[in-house]
């Protein structure tokens, strides 16, 4: 069978896998789903898992604010919200509605069996209006969550059914937002899991589609412009488009989905796959215009094919590093990238090399003029660095050290949110509940009784009311559900509803009396949902401000220094829980398993230059240069103030899997030269000319593609482009500069 003919059946066969694959791709989905990010294996997890069975989720709800500048106590802005209310307890998995106009107190009256709801708000009549509101701003009761002190705005709270999957939360979101955007008012803002999942969601869907057309459009315009033929541009493109739809289909075909951190991997694939055909497209352009096209061919794939193979090995090794991760997306991240990489080098040298052989060569392809002004730049570089060899690399050890410093300083946090830009919607509701009605990310304390005592024990309460109201006031948390909660508001029941018996009575008689009067007429409901079935574990669950990991955490320890000193730990002790906790924890595992996952992708990647060139030597020079622009980078993030997050700690992992490539092309091609006989400087030119031209064009490609990144919503994905550019703008400075400085200070034998 000859070549023409092999081209052929090869370009058949990868048409058809295209097509399966292509097929693949109406199936695959986007899904958001924060649980994802919780720490697998971890004990905090386990506990939370088992603590979310006892007491249901944290997250079960949904909330509304809305505003109204002239004030609540309006009778026409009153009869909406009640409109509102009614409408929303309509939608189906919705289970209760509370707003201002359907709020009750419950009054005990001595010659009277029940206890006897009362309004709290009398809404309809405005002529009790200024009696209600100095009532509402005067208590500390459950009534004052529902209205900000300024009396400008109101929160209505929704419980929706438990554990929602994600098509169900999507529809209740919809739900809400449609029930909510036919009422028509001033200002109203949306908060929780459901609601924030849904804008999640769409965003992942229209920022993939945009990432992909930008990628498209920047890789295009720099491919135009470097080449322009047909060839150069076009045939890239499809091996790039083909890397794509190989790996998304794949994706879909596993079951996979689109989450808020593989939406970068569109972008991943396309930079990486045009990397490898960079490189073999300028080697063969600047044979053909010394040998026949199938010579140039086979030229190319020989002195170019050990490099690729060799780059896309270490930048394999790079991606896989993130299975060190406890987050199954970044697991995930991994996992596909490689595979894209895979897939983009078999097709690479399969579908690429075919089409290469049988479309016609152009005039245009052969430019000798463009290659001479391509090879003097090259060369003056090369010049350059031969004569201040010393100087780039005393430089160079001067940078790295004040970079290091300024990484010291770098600090891990993070926001709840903190993918959203400030002026998102979705931002800017969750700081309106945190200006008025304490916040909208959920807290959650685990409470239990030691040695076996109840928590419904007199001197357990007291231990619990305790902390309570040093959470209350010195965290603070707005807290909705506690013992200390149930126990108050049922004594202000059965004294009458006044708001000066919303406390728990010292008195032993008084107490018990109250504590029979819980346990007789608390729904199963109430009591399943804040104390464990044998009333030794119990809750406090309320909402806090997204202040950040940092600040929590120092919260967090001022709780347990106040518990360890003013509470007695022999008979009730408490634990942080709950889904934000845990986000907050799984920060710090995340980015200290990216930075060992990073120091294994350059332990292996040092052993396989150090395998390769055998050379103790070689693999310093091939390590230095790519984590200098790594030290840069970090220390732009302290300079501007970027903490180490999840999305911040990949970057690392991603560049210098990305950023050695380059480097591994100068090194082959160098060792190459001097295997030939060459002296160093003939290497070095030789070098310079061709490898060097690849390596500026497959990093000014790389870069469109990670550019594009920075027009994202979501500001993980706006770092993860931006830090990751700025890494590969250094990259390529330490290949061209530092790189050659220190093959000619480890290769001293050079003409002056």
């Amino acid at each position: 069978m000859n070549l023409k003919t092999l081209s052929k059946l090869t370009l058949v066969l990868l048409f058809g896998i295209t097509l399966f694959f292509g097929f693949q791709l109406k199936d695959l989905k986007q899904y958001y789903n924060f649980e994802d990010f919780f720490p697998k294996d971890h004990p905090d997890t386990e506990f939370f898992l088992d603590y979310r069975d006892k007491f249901g989720s944290d997250n079960d709800f949904a909330l509304i604010g809305v505003r109204n500048q002239k004030g609540i106590f309006k009778q026409e802005f009153l009869t909406k919200i009640d409109s509102l209310s009614k409408d929303l307890s309509k939608i189906e998995n919705v289970t209760a509605v509370l707003g201002p106009t359907n709020l009750k107190l419950l009054r005990k009256f001595d010659l009277y069996p029940k206890p006897v709801e009362f309004p709290v708000l009398h809404w309809k009549d405005s002529s009790k209006y200024a009696a209600d509101s100095l009532k509402i701003a005067l208590s500390e009761g459950f009534e004052s969550r529902f209205f900000s002190l300024e009396n400008q705005s109101v929160l209505i709270y929704i419980n929706h059914v438990p554990k929602v999957i994600d098509t169900t939360s999507i529809q209740i979101s919809r739900d809400i937002n449609r029930v909510v955007s036919g009422h028509n008012f001033e200002e109203v803002h949306l908060g929780g899991r459901v609601v924030g999942q849904t804008v999640y969601i769409d965003l992942i869907k229209n920022e993939t589609v945009i990432f992909i057309g930008t990628s498209f459009l920047f890789i295009i315009l720099f491919l135009f412009f470097t080449y322009r033929s047909f060839t150069g541009v076009v045939l890239p493109l499809i091996i790039v488009g083909l890397s794509v739809t190989w790996t998304l289909g794949f994706m879909s075909f596993l079951g996979k989905t689109l989450d808020i951190v593989s939406t970068v991997l569109p972008s991943i694939i396309m930079v990486i796959g045009m990397s490898d055909v960079i490189h073999l497209t300028t080697h063969y352009r600047n044979m053909l215009s010394k040998m026949t096209k199938k010579e140039a061919l086979s030229h190319s794939i020989k002195r170019v094919g050990l490099a690729t193979l060799l780059t896309s090995l270490t930048t394999l090794v790079g991606f896989l590093t993130l299975l060190t991760s406890s987050v199954k997306p970044i697991i995930e991240l991994g996992i596909f990238a490689a595979v894209g990489l895979m897939i983009a080098l078999f097709l690479t040298y399969t579908c690429y090399v075919a089409l290469l052989y049988l479309i016609p060569v152009r005039k245009e392809e052969i430019n000798i003029q463009k290659n001479e002004i391509w090879k003097n730049n090259m060369l003056k570089i090369n010049l350059f660095v031969k004569e201040k060899r010393n100087k780039i690399l005393w430089f160079s050890l001067v940078l790295a050290l004040v970079c290091a410093g300024l990484t010291s300083k770098l600090e891990i946090n993070n926001y709840l949110l903190e993918d959203l830009r400030e002026s998102h919607p979705q931002k800017v509701a969750y700081r309106f509940f945190e200006d008025n009605f304490g916040g909208a990310r959920p807290f959650e304390v685990a409470v239990w009784a030691k040695s076996g005592a109840s928590i419904l024990d007199s001197n357990t309460i007291i231990e619990i009311q305790k902390a309570e109201n040093f959470l209350k006031q010195g965290y603070p948390v707005d807290i909705q559900l506690s013992p200390i909660t149930i126990f108050s508001e049922t004594n202000r029941i059965i004294n009458g509803g006044k708001l000066e018996e919303l406390k728990i009575p010292t008195e032993e008689r008084a107490f018990n009396k109250l504590l029979k009067t819980i346990k007789r007429n608390a729904s199963k409901k109430e009591m399943t949902k804040l104390f464990s079935s044998n009333k030794d574990t119990s809750r406090i669950s309320g909402t806090i401000g997204d202040w950040g990991r940092k600040s929590i955490l120092e919260r967090n320890e001022k709780f347990y220094d106040y518990v360890a000193e003013n509470i007695d730990t022999n008979l009730v002790q408490f634990r942080i829980t709950g889904s934000g906790h845990l986000l907050d924890l799984n920060t710090e595992k995340v980015s200290t398993n990216v930075i060992e996952g990073l120091v294994l992708a350059i332990a292996l990647i040092g052993l396989i230059v150090g395998l390769l060139f055998r050379s103790f030597k070689m693999t310093l020079i091939s390590i230095v240069p790519n984590v200098v622009p790594l030290l840069i980078t970090s220390a732009i993030m302290a300079i501007f103030g970027i903490d180490l997050k999840i999305s911040t700690a990949i970057i690392f992992v991603i560049s210098f899997g990305i950023a050695v490539d380059d480097s591994i092309h100068f090194l082959t091609r160098f060792r190459l030269e001097m295997k030939q006989g060459r002296t160093v400087d003939e290497a070095m030119k030789n070098t310079f000319t061709d490898t060097g031209k690849s390596i500026v064009i497959t990093t000014l490609i790389i870069l469109s593609g990670f550019i594009s990144l920075c027009a994202s919503t979501f500001l993980s994905t706006f770092y993860i482009g931006f830090l990751i550019s700025i890494t590969l703008i250094a990259a390529l400075i330490c290949d061209l500069i530092l790189l050659p400085a220190l093959l000619y200070w480890a290769n001293p034998k050079t003409k002056d």
